[in-house]
């Protein structure tokens, strides 16, 4: 039996429609009219070439909740520039669909392993300072 946890957190479109409980046009029409608030992938040409990430997912979560026959499409517009979709109901969605554990993939291993080397530099750079004497230069990179 195949797990429904998506460890990469890189969802198709046909996984896309199923946590939101929408249709095809939904996330089209979300995608046509708020499109400064997607990724690249999101925005491919053809539905099956479409990848939503965690960030897409929690955008279309937010639309959805404010979606109806006829969308007050800048009232949704202003909610989104004003961060409304990481209030706390959206928040719980995306902890839903969110496992524990992440398979890297390039977003996530890019993020992480720049976090790691940094830190690493910043170990070195501050051991060197405090080995030579060099308590001015530290001070100076520091501020």
């Amino acid at each position: 039996m195949e797990s429904d946890i998506n460890y990469s957190l890189i969802f198709k479109f046909a996984e896309a429609k199923r946590l939101l409980k929408s249709d095809k046009k939904f996330i089209l029409d979300s995608i046509y009219y708020f499109p400064e608030f997607f990724s690249v992938e999101a925005k491919s040409k053809g539905t099956l070439e479409k990848r939503f990430n965690l960030s897409d997912i929690r955008v279309l979560a937010y639309i959805s909740s404010y979606w109806e026959n006829m969308p007050d499409y800048e009232n949704i517009m202003y909610g989104l520039n004003c961060n409304e979709h990481y209030e706390d109901n959206i928040d719980e969605f995306i902890d839903g669909i969110t496992p524990l554990f992440l398979e890297p993939n390039d977003f996530n291993i890019g993020i992480t392993g720049e976090s790691i080397l940094i830190n690493c530099w910043l170990i070195i750079l501050i051991k060197f300072c405090l080995q030579n004497h060099t308590n001015d230069l530290l001070m100076n990179l520091l501020q």
